[in-house]
């Protein structure tokens, strides 16, 4: 079940461009001083419940690439060993099930008294959400300061190559709005 999950989640965090819908936000503390930031990390922590990264650890690393590129063209460098902040990734899915009503149909017949027949079609379908969270985390005293969230329906079977530009697409999608303007 948690391969099919994984699997699923690949998908759903890659949104392959513009074949699903995909919902992009961001939110930052107000009063974080973002200019002295110039150098970042992974944070490597003890497992996250529910990251639905955890046990992919190739897509892990193609993520934390394309951010890696994404900061590194903004004008940050990655410090290991004395960074300003910590990046901290989170792969979510979540099952949906949408239910859309499509109106009635209405007859009525006098022979039969005042009795009137009526349906209401429902569809109901079910399908996998999933989201990849970036954090951004001061390295002196772990307070989140910014956010970054991606959110949409699962795809499958990506190739190689798709699965590679998705993942760009995304993460460049997230933190667009990274630093945020004052």
């Amino acid at each position: 079940m948690k391969i099919v999950a994984l699997k699923i989640f690949i998908m759903t965090s890659l949104f392959f461009l513009s074949c699903s819908p995909l919902s992009f936000q961001s939110d930052y503390k107000p009063d974080a001083d973002f200019s002295g930031l110039k150098t970042f990390k992974f944070y490597k922590s003890e497992k996250i419940a529910n990251d639905a990264l955890a046990s992919r650890p190739m897509l892990r690393d193609k993520i934390r690439g394309a951010i890696r590129q994404a900061l590194i063209q903004k004008g940050y460098r990655e410090d290991k060993n004395k960074p300003d902040f910590m990046i901290v990734l989170f792969g979510g899915l979540k099952g949906k099930i949408p239910t859309s009503g499509w109106g009635y149909y209405q007859w009525y017949n006098p022979w039969w008294g005042s009795a009137a027949y009526s349906n209401r079609e429902i569809d109901v379908s079910h399908y996998e959400q999933g989201s990849l969270v970036i954090d951004m985390v001061l390295a002196n005293n772990k307070e989140l300061i910014w956010r970054g969230i991606a959110d949409g329906i699962t795809r499958e079977k990506l190739s190689p190559q798709e699965l590679d530009e998705a993942v760009e697409y995304v993460v460049n999608k997230i933190l667009n709005d990274f630093p945020p303007e004052n």
